[in-house]
């Protein structure tokens, strides 16, 4: 696993050393903010594991990448058994959207080469299949209202 690798931009980030340097010059409260979220990552990954990918995209140190790249396989690992969850099956669109987010984080890592291999390999069909089962075809036969309601 290489744990440093230049990447001009990332999917959604134009210029990942611009953000770099302004996470760096963050100043109180925020600079506060970004030192704990890097701290958790470290002191409780298993509550922080969705702020790990992202913490290790900015600082690009081995140690952030090696949490990021352990959070995101379990996580991996975990998200078919996700599929027979009441908020899967009842409002799939609120767990989709961390699904989304994850999957933003995994092109990162796979892009910086932090998980290649067999692990790509399962993590990819892993997003795919359940992107397909919940978010395609729930889209599709999901019933278009005139009115917006959320329940």
């Amino acid at each position: 696993m290489s744990t440093r690798r230049a990447a001009k931009s990332l999917f959604m980030i134009e210029d990942v050393e611009v953000l770099r340097r302004k996470i760096r010059r963050l100043e109180d409260p925020v600079g506060l903010m970004w030192k704990d979220m890097r701290r958790l990552i470290h002191v409780r990954p298993d509550a922080a594991w969705m702020l790990a990918p992202f913490v290790a995209a900015v600082t690009g140190d081995p140690a952030d990448i090696g949490i990021a790249r352990r959070e995101m396989l379990e996580y991996c690992r975990l998200l078919p058994g996700r599929s027979l969850s009441i908020d899967v099956q009842q409002d799939f669109w609120c767990p989709c959207f961390q699904v989304a987010r994850m999957g933003i984080y995994y092109s990162w890592m796979r892009e910086l080469g932090w998980i290649s291999g067999a692990d790509a390999a399962a993590c990819e069909q892993i997003f795919l299949d359940y992107a397909f089962a919940h978010m395609f075809t729930s889209g599709l036969t999901k019933h278009r209202t005139d009115i917006t309601n959320n329940q």
